[in-house]
């Protein structure tokens, strides 16, 4: 008989350089060598169960099921829990997928699992077989465009040729979110910059004011203007929500943070977009801790501020300065 498929892995994906990499260098600091365990343990915990990610309804709850299924110890139920608030605001674990999926994951993490199935799958000639989170899916669509998450048959309510609901608007009316996403795609090309590249060929419907109908919006010739529009739209506080969740690093500034909440609100950058800027900084702080500081950037703000200023200039508009003296809080911890 076949083997059934399953969605955890035999063996984990760990890179030898891991516990060198800037963000284990995190935990290990505050943690120490036992905090450093944690994270392997983790990967090892998720790799093993549903492969890219596991379910939880909060990090104190997946620290309980971790400490009494991983280290066979109630005791330390609130110490991994500080493990685990820890890695999600360093960005080890993607918050925007604990809000929205009620997960544990990071693209980190849906990567390495994702190129352990993926010989198999195609050497079966099929898509992945699981049916996978909204988020992992994300993260799929933005390395592999050929990539099918979910087949058919366990897609509810399968849309073949129906674009994703729009980010900030879950309930609005087809009619009004196919007008959206032509505005989107006239008002500009940023989506599909290479600078700033997206996760799907899908243009994301990032704006949900109420469109004027019949009418075509208007140029921002000065970026207060813009500024202006994008507060005065109900989606704005959702939307500096996720462009916070996303983006912050230590020591970035309010103003910054609303400059990328002002291109998610017109669809100057999407969702896809902010996840590549936040790995591009990730990224580039990786490398210069791995470097000994001779290449990279010492602070994920500054790709921030680059990869933002670049999408507002493609509009035609001078980004504003963004000010260190008015520093935005950390992300209220989940």
């Amino acid at each position: 008989m076949a083997r059934p498929t399953k969605p955890g892995l035999d063996y984990s994906q760990i890179d030898t350089d891991f516990s060198r990499k800037e963000l284990a260098m995190k935990v290990r600091r505050k943690f120490g060598l036992e905090g450093l365990a944690v994270l392997y343990e983790t990967i090892v915990w998720i790799n093993e169960g549903k492969g890219c990610y596991v379910e939880c309804e909060s990090v104190a709850a997946a620290a309980e099921l971790f400490a009494t299924t991983r280290l066979f110890d109630l005791n330390k139920c609130d110490w991994v829990e500080s493990i685990f608030e820890f890695m999600l605001e360093i960005g080890f674990f993607d918050a925007n997928a604990l809000v929205q999926d009620k997960i544990l994951t990071s693209e980190g993490i849906a990567r390495r699992w994702f190129e352990a199935k993926k010989s198999g799958w195609e050497s079966k000639k099929r898509p992945c077989p699981y049916a996978l989170p909204e988020s992992v899916r994300d993260y799929l669509r933005s390395l592999e465009k050929d990539f099918t998450p979910n087949p058919t048959k366990n897609t509810p309510n399968p849309t073949k040729n129906t674009p994703n609901p729009p980010v900030f608007t879950p309930n609005c009316h087809k009619v009004k979110e196919s007008k959206v996403i032509k505005q989107t795609n006239k008002q500009t090309s940023a989506e599909s910059s290479a600078e700033i590249p997206q996760a799907s060929a899908t243009p994301e419907p990032a704006v949900s004011a109420n469109p004027i109908p019949d009418t075509e919006p208007t140029p921002f010739r000065s970026w207060p203007e813009a500024d202006a529009e994008a507060r005065g739209r109900e989606n704005w506080h959702r939307a500096r929500d996720l462009a916070k969740g996303s983006l912050f690093f230590r020591g970035i500034s309010a103003d910054l943070i609303d400059a990328a909440a002002v291109c998610l609100v017109h669809g100057w950058i999407g969702t896809g977009g902010l996840r590549n800027i936040q790995r591009k900084a990730r990224d580039a702080l990786d490398v210069y801790g791995s470097s000994g500081g001779r290449r990279g950037k010492a602070n994920g703000w500054e790709t921030v501020r680059d990869c933002v200023s670049l999408a507002i200039r493609e509009q035609g508009i001078e980004p504003p300065a963004y000010s260190r003296k008015n520093p935005e809080p950390p992300p209220i911890k989940p």
